[in-house]
């Protein structure tokens, strides 16, 4: 995924009718390709954005829907202290269209069906990824690859310089 040139780069923008907490976006899931097997078909799930999350994680009910094999067992450091759970590989298809292959996943607790998967730093830094909160919304915005850094204090700089300007004109 990283050595994709600019060429092909990817996006998506996701924006919320109000500033929000959680930023959960529409996400394609599928088994990885098994040879001899016909291809699964692709999910459409609810994943979690996560920052805080050094790996991705699926709850047991979608592995379950998404027919994914359990790869072993791995111990998931969280929020309710360590504990052993099941381990997957999934394919994830962003709203992009791009597809994350043979992702590991960690299964994770159920949370009343606000998600499906939790997409944490192991994809996020494939790209880039940036949040912001115009009008009273969110805006969420991520690409694949990363293209170049986004440095706000640069942009903070130049928007004052352009503020000063207009004013010494009036």
């Amino acid at each position: 995924m990283g050595s994709l040139n600019p060429t092909s780069a990817k996006a998506f923008t996701a924006v919320f009718s109000r500033v929000v907490s959680e930023v959960i976006t529409p996400v394609g899931v599928v088994a990885p390709f098994i040879p001899d097997q016909p291809p699964a078909e692709v999910l459409p799930m609810k994943a979690l954005w996560d920052t805080g999350a050094t790996h991705c994680s699926v709850t047991k009910d979608a592995a379950e829907r998404a027919k994914l094999p359990a790869i072993g067992r791995a111990i998931v450091s969280g929020v309710h202290g360590a504990q052993e759970r099941d381990e997957y590989y999934l394919n994830l298809v962003l709203p992009n269209q791009v597809t994350a292959s043979l992702v590991r996943a960690t299964e994770c607790d159920e949370d009343e069906g606000i998600f499906d998967v939790i997409i944490g730093m192991s994809v996020i830094t494939l790209g880039d990824f940036a949040i912001s909160h115009p009008d009273e919304k969110t805006l969420f915005s991520f690409r694949i690859p990363s293209l170049e850094g986004i440095d706000f204090v640069e942009q903070a700089a130049e928007h004052a310089k352009r503020g000063a300007s207009s004013a010494s004109v009036g």
